[in-house]
This record gives structure tokens, C-alpha cells and sequence, in this order.
């Protein structure tokens, strides 16, 4: 290598170097940026669905506390699962900012108190309790931190990510200049490679052209030399084979199978064929006998020898070929293709002078054998055919001797299974008579006289008769009570002449006579045994006595249960794991003036509107759950409020089969409580909404105009100059001012608007769906008018105006005390232009105020 060489290498080696290193770099920065990226619009969509977790759970409560319906604690519960899931992973992504972290810690602080305003106010309103006026603005306060603190790390966030932002697009502008200048450099060093290597090649191509005449002199002198070799290995090859592998028939020439499996195994290795087949004869068929290869195939399948060259090679016994079979007449075309054969050999097979089958040898492309492979097929099927003739005289000789064997094997195993029947037959009898012996039912055998014949060790014990005694005698006379021996031995004798019996194979219960004159109740079977022209009539029999008493009191206890529920002013049913009803009291009667049937299903008899409200709970009751709910149900009286208590049946093995259901008629109760709740809501005064409630529902409407878009106004309202009014007349006469006053601005709404007092003579008015501020204008004019008109006192009419704020709400986020505080701006304005009218102010986030 000269020394220019060199040096161009080391300037090479450091281009690289550079190309790869600075880029590198660059790139790095860029993608650590964009990880920061990602983490603070991560940490950005955490803190979204936070807010939205704290105010679904504040919705819900809210909600919950208007209605009183437990449907909404369910986006309560989601919202604070929501909050629990997403607090611990903010607190990750803020981890290494301080500023973030100080905010959420102060959040933290908040978390616990919120939650326990919000379960305190549920389990409030769940005791039917009122609910402090205080709590409710509590919680507000710190929804309106929680807002703030989430807020203020949500625009922090935003801040740091286009910062960041802008670094990446810096880093990126960087990294695109390394490129093109590495990629200069890389021109020139591939401009200088190229003249370095332009000028060694024509260097070297002169000595290349001498060098490569000599070699393929030299390598057409060894190809021809190795061809010859090749010959001739391959030829000594071949004979070592047929050598070796007719050593190997001769070893198995009384196997016929394993024969022809050598042969075709040995084809393979000593030709190219892909597959080599033995078909033998079979009338006017050959049918494929063994193969080899792709030959295996084609074992078990049948072709004429009128239309293959097997059946022409056996007729003109001799060796045939074919190296196209696709433009040869003579072959089987159908069968070839199916087998995947373009080229075949077929020699035939002779045992004792007469053709009997062919060898045949197959391969996938077209003059694929050659007359050495011929050669070796001719001399594998004269081996096969002196293979042959052996072996069809062994087999005959093995057949003869096979069906005599099997003879005397048949007549062995025949004698051997009547012994094993005739000592199974006496073992069954025994086996038999024990079972009766030790069954815990009696058990009597007469014939056909009457006479006792069997009787087992129960019935001696439950009469008082052993065996010995009763053996022989008529069954009459030992169990069967005086009133019913003649019906008994004329059930007999009309079996016996007609072959017909009322009370055979049928249970039956009667009184039997025990030996000291007592009369059990049993429960008899009697069934018919014939032994040639011998009948025998054996009897089952089963003590009931206890059963009965027991299922008698039971009967009683039921009548006693029934009694006392029916008594119960509740409905009691019980219901199967199929949901049919199997028990009902009196009370289903009484309330709904229908009884269910028996069998009928809940929801064929309740309704399917209240069977789909209702099977939530009777399935998880029917899973082993307890449950306790509240619903509606229409009844003779009207639609009335139902409490119902579910409570399984679980058996001894932990399974279900049904559940018991006491529902009571709370509709008075719930009649109360709204009552109460009404008085709690309205100001006693006015009628108006009070302002906790009033804020409750301003929120609600909030709602929903974030989800519809449709814009709503607020009115704060007050009397013009009322102190004067209540100082000069005192407040009796305020309070008619102001009851006036209220109807006034009650004429002027639509019956969808709302009306709250805040305290005083301060009101607010929320209109929903306003649409237009012409229209929130329009109303406005309208309650201006309305006030004006004279109000009844006990001093005299009393002529009175009043200035209204409107807060015309297109887009906002606030909440509702933030917008109250808007519309109250927006009075005092009206106030400082001279009263007795309005002032408005627009409300829109992504404008101004």
C-alpha cells in the first residue's frame, strides 16, 4: 500500500467516523426532547380526565341529592375510581418537577376532605336527613380549588411541552444540516475511492485476461477426467448394490411384504426414479401391491391392463418404456398424473414361466432413466419372480394350517365362556339373594297359590315372622288384614285367567297386619316372573309409617307459615332457580287483586317493564347474593313505591334453589319524604327555589349546555330602593313587596324557566336555551313591565321597579357561583346608569366578557 493510500484511508476512516457520531448525536437529543414531549401531553390528558373524575363524582352527588335516586351515584362511583386510578400516576409524571409537585401536594390536601363531604352527604340523604346548606357550598369551595389546582398544572404542563416542542424543531433543523454536510463529505470520499479503483482495475485487467486462458484450459482437462471417474464409480457402484441388496432378498423370501419393500427401497438407490411400484395381477385388473417413493401412493388402487403399458408389458412379456408419458398413447395418462409421473420403466414378473404382475419405476420429468437403469429393473424383476413362486406355495401352506388353528381356537374359547356363563349365572343367583338379604326393604315372594315362597330378613324383622314360619303359608293369613284378603286372592285369580293386573309394576300404598295385630301403612310394588309353567309374583315392600306422620306434620307446619304470612302486610313469595313461583300469601291478593299460579313465571306474571327493572336482583339472589332494592309497581291502587329484600335458599352442597321475596309498600313514606324535600327546596316566602337549590340546578343546566352548545342567560334581579320600603312600612309590608314582586317576575317565564331566592330581595332567573340575546333581552323588557304594575299592601298599593344583570352565557367553563357573581356585576351596572332597567354582559371563553 503507497503512502497516498494510506492517508486516504485514515481521511476515509475519520469521515466515517464523523458521518456516524454526529448525527448520532443530534438524533438523541432530538428523540430525549420528544420523550419529554409525550410525557407532558401525557401528564396534560391525565390531568383531563382528573377534572372530568372529580366532577362526574360531584354530578353524581349532586344529582343524587336532588332526586334521590341511587342511578346517580353510578357516574359518582365511576368519577372516583377515576380519581383514585389517575392521582398516583400525575404524581409520577410530576416527580422530578418541583413546581408540579408542590401543586399536586396541595392538591392532595383537598382529596381527602372532598371525599368525605361527598360520602357523608350520601349517607345523608340515605337517612332521609336534610342536608346542611353549608356542606353544599363546602363542596363547592373545594371544587373550585380542585379546578384551580388542576388548571394551573394543566397550563404548566402546556408551557413546558411547547418549550420543548420548539427544542425538538431546533435539534431537528441541527440534525438535517449534519446530514447534508455528512453527506457532502461522503460524496468526496466516494468521488476519490472511484479514481483510486478506476486506476487498479486497469492495472490488473491486462494480467486477468492471461490468467483466466490458461484456467479453463486447465478446468475443461479436469471436467473430462472426473467425468470419466464418475463413470466408473458409479458403474462399480451399482453392481456393489445389486450385490448386497440381493443378499438381503434372499434373507427375506418368506415375507413377501417386506420383499417387495427391499426391491422397491433398492430401485431408489440404484436409478433416479422418484418412485417405484409392484402391481400384481388380478383378473382383467393389476391392482398396486407395494411401492416405494411417490409409488407408496398409489398402494390399494386398481387400473385395467387394457389401457396401460403395465398390461401391454405382460402381454408381449417384455421390458417397456416411456419418456414422455404425456405424448405417449400407450400409458394410463389419468393414472400418471395422478402419481406425478413423466418418465417410466415397466418390466414384468414371471413365477414358473407365466406373467403375474410388473416391476415399474417413475420419475417426475421427461428421459429420466438411462439403459443401465433398464438393465438394473430387468434384473431386480428376475430376482422378484423366483421370489414369487416361494412364496406363494409357503402361503397356501401357512392358509391351511392358519384355518385349523383357528378351529380348534374357536372351539377352546366356546367351551371356556359356557363355563365362565354357568358360574357367572350361580354367582349372580347368590349375589342376587344376598342383595335381598341385606335390603332395607322387605321382601315377599309368593306363587301362584298364594304361599310364600321367599322372605328376606327385613320383612321378618318389620312383622315379627322369621322365615322358617312362614314358608309355605298363605300370605292371607300372615300380613294381609282381614277386610282385604278376598280383593287380594282375587287380584290372583283374575291374573291368573286373564294375564291382567290392576297393581302389578305400580306403587301402591295399603295397611299390612303385623304379628301381634298391628297395622304398619306400606308401600308395595308386586311384579310378574315366569319360569316356563311356573308363575311367581315377588313383592317390595316399604314402611311409609314415619314418612306419612312426618309429611302430616309438615302439612300442619306449612298451614302455620301460610297463616302467619298471609297475616304479614307484605307481599312473601318464594321463587324457584327458574324464577317460577312455588309460594305466594294472601297479600298478592289484597294488593294486586291476581294470585300468580303455580309454575308461573315472574315474568309472565309481573310484567315484563317490571320484571326488567327487578332481574338484575333476582339473579344475583339466585347466585347466593342478598339484596335489598327499590323500585315501582303497578298496582289496584295506583303506582306505588316498592321496597323488596331477596334472600337465597342455599342448600347443604352451597347450591341455590331458589330465593324467598318480601317486598313492602313504602309509596307513603316516599309521599312524606317529598313533601319534605319540597318544603327543604322552595323558599316559604316567594315559592322561589332556594339558593342552594337553585345553584343546583344553574349546574345541571350548565351541563347540559356544554353538551348541547345552546346558549342560556342568568338574571340578577333586586327591587330598586326596598330598604326605604321595609324601614317606612315595616316588614309585613316588605314581605307583600316581595311576594308581589315574585309573581311578577313568575307571569313574565315560561313554566321551563327557573326562579331562585339568594336572600332579601335578591333573585335569580335562569333561562334555558335562549338562543339569541334579543331573546334573554326580550324577556328581561318583559319582567321590567311586569314589576311596574302596582302591588296590594296592607298600606295601599305599592308602586315599585327593578334593575336587572343578565349574563348571556355562549361558552364557558365557570362555575355557576362565578357566573352568579358575573350577573351580579352586570346588575350593578344597571344600577349606575340610573335603575328600573338591564345591563348585559356576553359570556364566552374563547372571546371576552
Amino acid at each position: 500500500m503507497t503512502r497516498m493510500q494510506r492517508w486516504g484511508l485514515l481521511i476515509a476512516v475519520v469521515i466515517l467516523l464523523l458521518n456516524t457520531a454526529v448525527p448520532f448525536l443530534v438524533s438523541r437529543q432530538a428523540a430525549l426532547k420528544r420523550e419529554e414531549v409525550g410525557a407532558q401531553r401525557e401528564l396534560i390528558h391525565q390531568l383531563i380526565q382528573l377534572l372530568g373524575g372529580y366532577v362526574d363524582a360531584e354530578t353524581g352527588v349532586r344529582g343524587f341529592m336532588l332526586t334521590h335516586d341511587e342511578t346517580f351515584l353510578a357516574p359518582y362511583v365511576h368519577g372516583r375510581g377515576e380519581v383514585r386510578r389517575l392521582l398516583p400516576q400525575v404524581a409520577r409524571a410530576v416527580h422530578s418537577q418541583p413546581e408540579q409537585k408542590r401543586r399536586l401536594e396541595k392538591l392532595l390536601q383537598i382529596e381527602h376532605p372532598v371525599n368525605a363531604l361527598q360520602t357523608q352527604r350520601i349517607e345523608v340523604l340515605r337517612r332521609n336527613l336534610p342536608i346542611d346548606t353549608a356542606s353544599v357550598i363546602q363542596g363547592k369551595r373545594y371544587m373550585d380549588a380542585i379546578r384551580a389546582g388542576i388548571g394551573a398544572m394543566d397550563a404548566d404542563a402546556r408551557q413546558r411541552a411547547a418549550v420543548l416542542a420548539a427544542d425538538v424543531a431546533r435539534l431537528d433543523r441541527w440534525s438535517r444540516i449534519a446530514v447534508a454536510g455528512m453527506t457532502l463529505l461522503d460524496l468526496l470520499l466516494i468521488g476519490a475511492a472511484c479514481l483510486l479503483a478506476l486506476r487498479a482495475i486497469r492495472e490488473q485487467r491486462a494480467a486477468m485476461v492471461a490468467a483466466d486462458r490458461a484456467n479453463r484450459h486447465l478446468l475443461n482437462e479436469v471436467a473430462q477426467r472426473n467425468e470419466t471417474m464418475g463413470q466408473l464409480e458409479q458403474h462399480t457402484a451399482r453392481l456393489n448394490e445389486v450385490i448386497a441388496t440381493q443378499a438381503l432378498l434372499a434373507q427375506s423370501a418368506l415375507d413377501l411384504d417386506r420383499f417387495l419393500k427391499l426391491v422397491g427401497d433398492s430401485m431408489m438407490r440404484l436409478t433416479p426414479a422418484q418412485g417405484v411400484v409392484v402391481q400384481m395381477i388380478e383378473g382383467e385388473l393389476l391392482a398396486c401391491r407395494a411401492g416405494s417413493g411417490v409409488g407408496s401412493s398409489l398402494i390399494g388402487t386398481w387400473v385395467e391392463q387394457r389401457s396401460s403399458l403395465s398390461g401391454l408389458c405382460i402381454a408381449q412379456e417384455q421390458v417397456l418404456a416411456s419418456s414422455d408419458t404425456e405424448n405417449d398413447p400407450r400409458v394410463n395418462q389419468e393414472a400418471c398424473r395422478r402419481a406425478g409421473a413423466r418418465a417410466l420403466v415397466v418390466a414384468p414378473l414371471f413365477q414358473a414361466g407365466v406373467a403375474v404382475g410388473v416391476l415399474m419405476m417413475v420419475a417426475d420429468h421427461p428421459d429420466a432413466f438411462s439403459p443401465h437403469d433398464t438393465q438394473t429393473l430387468q434384473l431386480m424383476a428376475g430376482l422378484m419372480g423366483a421370489a414369487l413362486g416361494y412364496q406363494r406355495q409357503f402361503e397356501q401352506n401357512q392358509v391351511l394350517l392358519t384355518g385349523r388353528t383357528q378351529a380348534l381356537a374357536a372351539l377352546e374359547r366356546e367351551l371356556s365362556r359356557r363355563e365362565r356363563y354357568e358360574a357367572e349365572l350361580v354367582s349372580s343367583r347368590q349375589r342376587t339373594q344376598a342383595i335381598i338379604e341385606a335390603s332395607h326393604e322387605m321382601f315377599i315372594c309368593i306363587d301362584r297359590d298364594g304361599l310364600v315362597i321367599d322372605w328376606n330378613a327385613q320383612a321378618a324383622a318389620v312383622f315379627g315372622w322369621t322365615k322358617d314360619e312362614v314358608l309355605g303359608r298363605p300370605l292371607t293369613e300372615l300380613i294381609v288384614p282381614e277386610r282385604f284378603r278376598l280383593r287380594h286372592q282375587d287380584g290372583i285369580a283374575h291374573f291368573l285367567k286373564t294375564g291382567e293386573g290392576a297393581a302389578l309394576n305400580r306403587r301402591i300404598e295399603l295397611p299390612a297386619m303385623q304379628r301381634n295385630g298391628n297395622e304398619v301403612l306400606v308401600e308395595l310394588t308386586i311384579t310378574v316372573l315366569h319360569h316356563g309353567d311356573t308363575v311367581e309374583f315377588p313383592c317390595f315392600l316399604r314402611d311409609i309409617s314415619a314418612r306419612k306422620r312426618a309429611e302430616q306434620a309438615l302439612l300442619n307446619q306449612q298451614q302455620t307459615l301460610r297463616a302467619i304470612t298471609d297475616a304479614i302486610p307484605a307481599l312473601v313469595a318464594f321463587l324457584d332457580a327458574t324464577q317460577r313461583y312455588r309460594y305466594w300469601n294472601g297479600q298478592y291478593l289484597v294488593l294486586l287483586g291476581i294470585e300468580p299460579t303455580e309454575g308461573q313465571l315472574m315474568v309472565d306474571f309481573m310484567g315484563k317493564d317490571y320484571y326488567e327493572r327487578a332481574r338484575p336482583y333476582v339473579e344475583s339472589a339466585l347466585c347466593g347474593e342478598k339484596v335489598h332494592f327499590e323500585t315501582t309497581m303497578v298496582a289496584l291502587r295506583g303506582t306505588r313505591h316498592i321496597v323488596s329484600d331477596l334472600i337465597p335458599q342455599i342448600g347443604e352442597q352451597g347450591t341455590v334453589s331458589g330465593c324467598y321475596v318480601v317486598s313492602w309498600d313504602v309509596t307513603d313514606r316516599k309521599q312524606q319524604e317529598l313533601a319534605w324535600r319540597t318544603l327543604a327546596s322552595f323558599d316559604t316566602l316567594t315559592g322561589a327555589l332556594t339558593r342552594a337549590f337553585f345553584l343546583e340546578a344553574l349546574d345541571l343546566a350548565l351541563r347540559r349546555h356544554r353538551r348541547s352548545g345552546q346558549p342560556l342567560a342568568l338574571f340578577y334581579l333586586d327591587v330598586d330602593h326596598f330598604k326605604p320600603i321595609n324601614d317606612q312600612h315595616g316588614h309585613a309590608v316588605g314581605d307583600a313587596v316581595l311576594r308581589g314582586y315574585a309573581q311578577a317576575i313568575e307571569r313574565s317565564l315560561r313554566e321551563s324557566d327557573v326562579v331562585g331566592r339568594l336572600g332579601g330581595d335578591e333573585f335569580c332567573v335562569m333561562l334555558d336555551e335562549v338562543r339569541t340575546e334579543e331573546n334573554a333581552i326580550a324577556v328581561a323588557e318583559k319582567i321590567l313591565a311586569a314589576v311596574r304594575m302596582p302591588i296590594e299592601t296592607e298600606s295601599g298599593p305599592m308602586q315599585i321597579s327593578t334593575s336587572i344583570g343578565i349574563a348571556f352565557i355562549v361558552r364557558t367553563q365557570r362555575a355557576p357561583d362565578q357566573l352568579v357573581a358575573l350577573a351580579d356585576s352586570a346588575l350593578y351596572q344597571a344600577k349606575q346608569i340610573g335603575r328600573d332597567r338591564f345591563a348585559l354582559i356576553r359570556v364566552d371563553d374563547e372571546g371576552s366578557l
